[in-house]
């Protein structure tokens, strides 16, 4: 299994809200695959390089 994360195109900020606050942070794409398996995003080989090391 392969995870890699990557920061979406448009910079956005995630945000959670719960009945004890709020949580905002950058916000990341979140890609998971089978080790070895074709990418189903284009241009997410790298991001994948990078995250695996």
């Amino acid at each position: 299994m392969e995870i890699a994360l990557s920061p979406p195109p448009d910079e956005r900020t995630a945000v959670l809200r719960t009945t004890k606050g709020t949580l905002a942070a950058p916000d990341y794409v979140v890609l998971i695959t089978a080790a070895g398996a074709a990418s189903p995003l284009p241009g997410s080989g790298a991001a994948r390089r990078e995250a695996a090391g």
